[in-house]
């Protein structure tokens, strides 16, 4: 339902090695974790969990159209894996981002039109990316029960506004006029992605600005409505957050992905970012007792054959 979202390639990758097999078996292997998998191109059975089930739900969404190379077909193909094999019902941004990226740059992506601008992200900061450890089942409902809430709201504002078709077309004042007619979390809900699709345009604007100091509080204000409004933090995530914000240096911080644990995303000052990260990891273990894995990066290319 958001209008425009702003996302980056980071110089953090994946790499897969891979070889044709003789047969129409596929074995996967995780060199980091040990993890296995198997699955039979011609019968690709239901979903094996875990890291496997993005590869074999993208080689059953390529059976459905292997001729599809350009990016935005490519795209397309992993949302549809992860919408209907994986079983979570995500938007484009994720994969758009991973195959468009460009370096030194975030992307401002209308996800109704799939055009994009490429925001140069200032020279003197950096991302950081801290993984909390607490993982989440996005397929248990709580990623999925938040979009169909979203679509309640649009299916109640739509009876006096019949030009909503998404939460993007709702204006504030819109949704202040009818939303004593919103059960109370759909109201919440609806508050949120209105409130994050202006936050989205301001921040592509504090970023051309190169005013970093604006950008940071615009995801510090995107963490509290994450937060209070969507519901999608945990005690960890939060955790990261405020320790994240205690350093010199950190101009703003939030959870990045869907929430129920995962990630945090900070912008610090790039001159900064190393003892910015070690000092991360010591305030989050003394906060939680979990040594979390956190990186320093800058937004890079998107994917691509080595």
């Amino acid at each position: 339902g958001r209008r425009e979202m702003n996302a980056a390639a980071i110089d953090l990758e994946v790499r897969i090695a891979f070889m044709p097999g003789r047969s129409r078996q596929v074995e996967v292997i995780s060199e980091a974790t040990g993890e296995r998998a198997r699955f039979d191109l011609d019968v690709i059975g239901p979903s094996p969990g875990g890291m496997a089930a993005y590869v074999a739900g993208t080689a059953w969404a390529l059976a459905e159209d292997p001729a599809a190379l350009d990016p935005l077909e490519l795209a397309r193909i992993c949302q549809r894996a992860e919408n209907t094999y994986v079983g979570v019902n995500c938007g484009l941004m994720d994969q758009f981002a991973s195959l468009h990226g460009k370096e030194g740059c975030a992307l401002l992506l209308d996800c109704r039109t799939l055009k994009f601008e490429e925001v140069p992200l200032p020279g003197e900061s950096a991302l950081v990316i801290a993984d909390t450890r607490v993982r989440h089942q996005l397929d248990e409902g709580g990623y999925n029960r938040r979009r169909a809430q979203c679509e309640q709201a649009v299916a109640i504002l739509s009876q006096k506004y019949p030009q909503v078709r998404a939460l993007r077309d709702v204006t504030p004042e819109m949704l202040r006029a009818e939303e004593d007619r919103l059960p109370e979390e759909v109201r919440m809900r609806a508050w949120h992605i209105v409130s994050e699709c202006a936050r989205t345009l301001q921040m592509a604007d504090a970023l051309r600005r190169g005013d970093l100091v604006q950008a940071g509080e615009l995801m510090n204000e995107g963490h509290a409505s994450l937060r209070d409004l969507y519901q999608v933090s945990v005690p960890e995530l939060d955790a990261m957050v405020e320790a994240a914000r205690s350093i010199p240096g950190c101009y703003g911080a939030r959870l990045t992905g869907a929430g129920f644990g995962g990630c945090t995303i900070q912008l610090v000052q790039r001159e900064k970012a190393l003892e910015f990260t070690e000092l991360l990891k010591e305030k989050y273990f003394r906060a939680t007792g979990i040594q979390p894995e956190i990186f320093s990066g800058r937004p890079a290319n998107g994917a691509g054959i080595i």
